[in-house]
Formats: structure tokens, sequence, C-alpha cells
């Protein structure tokens, strides 16, 4: 955990706002105002040294970046302490899961940019901080239930945020926004529908989403879309990662688009999901982030390789899926977002 602590330190701590058109997050993504990275200059793309450790190596951060997590919640939690059982007592805080994580990279040495689908089901090291304080608990469970942890949604997401970070390697993160997934159809709704193509047959949720129908979905459309998991396909999350990404690859060019046509859409976004969201970053510097979007190249969206399969780990006495990445397959990832490059280990220092 010492060590962890440190790291942790060393990293930027967040001064700017990301909200991508992503998977219908739409598009704002923000310059840090204060942070070791802000004193690096765009023209020279100069970058002071980070690094993530990954097996036993270290591999050293050479561009300039920014990278933001996205984070959609599922609604299952107790975040308002509500009497979900009816014995008219309020329950104890329980945040919700994270139903979807994207992580954003900005290159901004290369003018490029990409993103990072984490699978909600991975195992990974989880924290369990309560009442604002850090523990020195941990426990391997999946992912998605980092967000359980803490007394507020703001605690939840940074639980997130360090746990996905410890999974890549102490990858620093420079911010979070969180919404819940029901919103999904006001960000739909933010640039008109989105048009995609089925894979899945969802007919038993809108008899319109049939297997091979190309549709503009409506806004309720969009949540069966990239909700519907159980009683679709195989029921796992990995095949409704699939249609998240193809989702979010028809809304963000839905959204560019519409940043084109209008120079504001991006804020007129933020304000309007402003009540909805939960973020730890300020949103004053929307416009010159979503520029940077508008005009630089997308290099795709990464996922992470490894091995599917049913277990235990929450220990509640049902079969929950898992999902355990492999380490080259983080590293491959990094490398293509991140431009890491292998120092080696500590003994060939």
């Amino acid at each position: 955990m010492d060590q962890k602590r440190k790291l942790k330190a060393l990293t930027s701590i967040i001064t700017a706002v990301a909200l991508i058109a992503a998977f219908g997050f739409g598009v704002h993504l923000f310059d840090k105002a204060t942070s070791s990275k802000a004193a690096n200059t765009e023209e020279t793309g100069e970058v002071e040294n980070d690094f993530v450790y990954l097996g036993d190596h270290n591999y050293e951060i050479t561009h300039n970046l920014e990278s933001y997590l996205l984070i959609g919640s599922d609604g299952s939690g107790n975040e308002n302490g509500e009497d979900k059982d009816g014995d008219g007592k309020a329950d104890k805080y329980r945040g919700d899961l994270a139903d979807f994580l994207l992580l954003v990279v900005f290159d901004k040495t290369d003018n490029t940019y990409g993103f990072l689908q984490i699978d909600r089901n991975t195992i990974a090291s989880i924290e369990m901080p309560e009442n604002g304080e850090e523990s020195d608990e941990d426990t391997y469970e999946q992912i998605c239930t980092a967000r359980w942890y803490g007394s507020t949604p703001e605690e939840g997401c940074e639980n997130t945020v360090d746990a996905v970070s410890e999974l890549l390697g102490y990858f620093p993160i420079d911010g979070y926004y969180s919404i819940n997934m029901k919103d999904i159809g006001k960000l739909n709704h933010q640039v008109g529908g989105v048009t995609v193509t089925l894979e899945d047959d969802l007919s038993n949720k809108d008899p319109e989403l049939t297997e091979g129908a190309t549709v503009k979905l409506s806004d309720e459309q969009a949540e069966i879309f990239v909700r519907s998991r159980m009683d679709v396909d195989d029921g796992t999350n990995a095949a409704r990662m699939k249609r998240q990404r193809a989702y979010m690859d028809a809304y963000k060019e839905a959204a560019l688009k519409k940043m084109g046509e209008n120079k504001d859409f991006a804020n007129e976004l933020y304000i309007e999901l402003q009540q909805d969201a939960v973020t730890n970053m300020p949103g004053n510097r929307v416009s010159a982030c979503a520029n940077r979007m508008y005009k630089g190249k997308d290099i795709g969206t990464f996922e992470l390789d490894g091995e599917h399969k049913t277990g235990e780990t929450l220990q509640d006495g049902v079969e929950h899926e898992e999902f355990y990445p492999t380490t080259s397959s983080i590293i491959d990832a990094l490398t293509s977002l991140a431009s890491i490059e292998d120092r080696g280990t500590d003994e060939d220092e």
C-alpha cells in the first residue's frame, strides 16, 4: 500500500473535465488548469517523465498525454439513501455499479486520441474506503464494484479511477465523468438519434430492433441497445460491449457533425447533463479540448484480451462473470494509446 500511495501522489490530480462523444456520453474534454503536464508546451509536445509498472518492468510514457475515465452507472445502488425495502428506514449507502468503463487518452504530442474499453467484469484490486477515508483493506472483485465503495457518488467514482489506474500499472488518469445509463436517451436526443445496424435480435424489447435491421434509434431504443444483456445473444457482457462500441462509433460521428455545425454544441450538451452527471472536474475549458477532438486523429478503440469465466469472487453464493486480462494485452494497448517504452526492471538500473 505504501508504494501505491506514493505512486498516486505522483499522479496529476484532476483539474479538467472530459465528456466524449462516445457511447452517448457526448464530447467534453477539458485542458488541465494545473498539473505537471500543464507546463509542457503544445508546440514541442514535451512531457515530464511518467511511468507505468506492468509485470516486473517499468514503462516510460514518452508523449504528452491527458486521459479521462467515462463511467456509465447502472442505477443499482442506493446513492440517495432511499428506503428501498419499504421498512420506513433509509438503507445504508451503496453506490451504483460501473456498468460501462471507457478510458479516453489524448496524445497532445501527435495530436491523436483513442479509447480503451474496459470490461466491467475485469477482476481487479479494489479499495474499500468509508466516510471519505482511504482504506488499508483491498479485495479482488469485478472492477464495476469499485463504484460501490465510499460514502458518496464522488468517492465511488474516485475509487473506480484508482482501480482502473492500478489495473493499467498506475497509469495517470486526469479526470472522471459519470452518468447513469438511464440517461442515454438524453444524449441520444441531443444529436437527433443515432443510426446502427443490429447484429443481435432485440425484438423482445422493441419490435423494430430485429437482427439485421438498420434503425435510427429513438431515445428509448438507444437505452435498450446499449443496456440489454441477460436475454440477448449469449447473455455476456463481452457481447454487449460489442454493441456499445457500435453505438459509440455512430454517436461520435453524429456528435462531431453537430460540432461542425454548432461551435457551442459541446457546451450545450454539458449544460444539459449537468444535473445528471457526477464529476470532479470544472467545465470552463470544454471548448478547447472539444476542438482538440474535432481536429485530432482518432486512432480507434482498444480492448484487452484475456480469459472469461464464471466464479464466486463476490462471495455472495452466486457465480458471476469474471474477466482476467493478460499483462501483454495491457502493454499492447498502452503502447498504442500512450506511447509507452520498456525501460527494463529495477534490477537493470
